[in-house]
C-alpha cells in the first residue's frame, strides 16, 4: 500500500478543484445568430393569387383597293403599330373542402400602343364560381363554348389581321353592310359551365340573359345559349358547338338601362324579333415526328327576323370553310404557316334586293407567315395577308379593322409581330 504525504494529497485536491471551476472573468458564450426573415410579397392571405397576362403587338401596313363599285374610293395603305388583345389577368382560389374551391378572375384589355387604354379598354373573361370534381361554374363574362370549340386552331388565335377571323364568324347583313364578327364573343350577363375532363372528353354550356325584357311590343326577349363538345386525345382534337340567339344579335354588347341586345341580327327597331343559330366542328392533328399541325373548321350561320304586319320575315345563311397547316423546320422553333379560308355566297329572302339577289357575295382569305419561338411564351413572326371579297361582299380584316371597305374590294396586309405571355 502506498501512503501519499498529507500535504502532497491537499495540493492535489486543490488543483482538481480548481480545474473544474469556472473562471467568472471569461466571456460568455455568442448567441446563435435569429433565422433570417423569409422575404415575401403579399397581396393578401385569403387566397391562392396569381397574375399573368399576355403584351402583343404588330407594326403592319394596311389598306384595300376600290372594289367593284364605280366611283368607289381606294382605302389609303397605312402603317400601325396595332394592339392584338394584350391582357393583364388577377385570378384567386381558396379550398373550401377537399375537392371544392371557390375562384374568381378579372381580366382586363389595354391598349399596348397608347390607344383606347385608360390604362385599361375593355373587360375579357371576368368572373366568380365553384370548381369541383363535378366541374367548374363560372358566373360573369366569358368566352362562349362556340368561340372556344375552334379558336385554338388557329395559330393566331383569331386575333390580328392574320387570323381566321377574317371570313369566320363573320356577317353580312346588306348589299353594303360591312362583314362583321359576330359569332366569336364574350357572353355579357352569363353562367358558363365546364364538366371534368372524362376520357378526353369535355361538355361546355353557357347561357347568357338579357336582364330585361321589353315591357311594350314588339316584347323583345334577349338571351343567348351555347353548348359545346370537345374531345382531345393525344395528337387528335376534335369539336362541335352550336349557339342559339333570340332577339339578339350581339350578346357581347350592353344597352344602358335595357336589355343587353335589342335586336335579332336581321332586325331593326321596327321589326326586333327573331332567332340567329350558328354551329361549327373543328379538328386537329399533330404529327409530331414531321413537326406538322393540321387544322380544319366548318361554320354555319343562319339568321331569322320575324315578319311584321307591315314587313316580311327575313332568312339568311352562309357557310364557312378553313384551313391550316403549320410545318416546323426541323423543330417546332422555326415554324411556316399557310392559312386559307372561304365564306360562301349568302341565301335567303328579303335581305339583299335587286336584280343580283345573293349572288357574289362570298369571300376568301390566304395568310403565309414564319414564326420564330424564342421560348414557349415568346415568339416573333412575320407574315402577308389577303381578304378578296366577290363582286357583292365587303368582308374586311375580323380583328384589327381599318373601318369599312368598299363593296367587291380586296384588302391587304402584311407586317411583323411579337408575343410574350407572363
Amino acid at each position: 500500500m502506498i501512503r501519499i504525504p498529507a500535504a502532497v494529497a491537499a495540493a492535489l485536491l486543490a488543483l482538481g478543484a480548481q480545474a473544474q471551476t469556472p473562471d467568472p472573468a471569461a466571456a460568455p458564450p455568442a448567441p446563435a445568430p435569429a433565422p433570417k426573415a423569409e422575404k415575401r410579397w403579399v397581396i393578401a392571405e385569403k387566397s391562392n393569387l396569381s397574375i399573368s397576362g399576355r403584351a402583343w403587338a404588330e407594326f403592319h401596313n394596311v389598306g384595300a383597293d376600290a372594289g367593284s363599285v364605280a366611283g368607289a374610293s381606294k382605302v389609303p395603305d397605312r402603317w400601325r403599330v396595332h394592339n392584338n388583345s394584350s391582357y393583364l389577368r388577377i385570378k384567386g382560389d381558396i379550398e373550401l373542402v377537399p375537392g371544392w374551391k371557390a375562384l374568381a378572375q378579372i381580366e382586363a384589355e389595354f391598349g399596348i400602343e397608347g390607344e383606347n387604354g385608360l390604362p385599361f379598354s375593355g373587360t375579357r373573361n371576368t368572373g366568380v364560381g365553384l370548381s369541383s370534381p363535378y366541374g367548374q361554374l363560372i358566373l360573369g363574362r366569358w368566352d362562349s363554348p362556340m368561340k372556344q370549340t375552334t379558336i385554338g386552331i388557329d395559330p393566331f388565335g383569331g386575333t390580328g389581321i392574320f387570323g381566321y377571323y377574317n371570313v369566320f364568324g363573320q356577317q353580312q347583313v346588306s348589299p353594303t353592310g360591312q362583314g362583321a364578327n359576330r359569332w366569336d364573343r364574350r357572353l355579357n350577363n352569363s353562367l358558363n359551365y365546364t364538366s371534368p375532363d372524362i376520357y378526353g372528353l369535355k361538355i361546355l354550356a353557357a347561357y347568357s340573359v338579357g336582364e330585361t325584357a321589353s315591357a311594350v311590343a314588339p316584347k323583345v326577349n334577349p338571351w343567348t345559349a351555347s353548348a359545346a363538345l370537345q374531345y382531345k386525345r393525344g395528337p387528335l382534337y376534335v369539336g362541335v358547338a352550336y349557339e342559339t340567339r333570340n332577339d339578339c344579335g350581339n350578346p357581347d354588347a350592353d344597352a344602358p338601362g335595357g336589355p343587353s341586345c335589342s335586336t335579332a341580327a336581321l332586325g331593326a327597331a321596327a321589326q326586333p324579333l327573331g332567332t340567329d343559330t350558328g354551329l361549327r366542328v373543328g379538328a386537329s392533328y399533330d404529327i409530331k415526328q414531321t413537326w406538322t399541325k393540321l387544322g380544319v373548321a366548318y361554320e354555319h350561320i343562319d339568321l331569322m327576323a320575324k315578319a311584321t304586319a307591315t314587313l316580311p320575315k327575313k332568312t339568311l345563311q352562309r357557310d364557312v370553310y378553313w384551313g391550316v397547316i403549320t410545318q416546323g423546320l426541323m423543330s417546332n422553333q422555326h415554324q411556316i404557316i399557310v392559312a386559307y379560308g372561304m365564306a360562301s355566297d349568302a341565301s335567303g329572302a328579303n335581305v339583299w334586293t335587286g336584280a343580283t339577289g345573293t349572288k357574289d357575295t362570298g369571300a376568301s382569305y390566304l395568310t403565309a407567315a414564319y414564326r420564330f419561338y424564342f421560348n414557349k411564351d415568346t415568339d416573333l413572326y412575320a407574315g402577308y395577308v389577303q381578304v378578296k371579297n366577290d363582286k357583292n361582299a365587303s368582308y374586311r380584316f375580323g380583328s384589327g379593322n381599318f373601318g369599312a371597305v368598299p363593296v367587291g374590294s380586296t384588302s391587304t396586309g402584311y407586317g411583323a409581330g411579337i408575343r410574350y405571355f407572363f
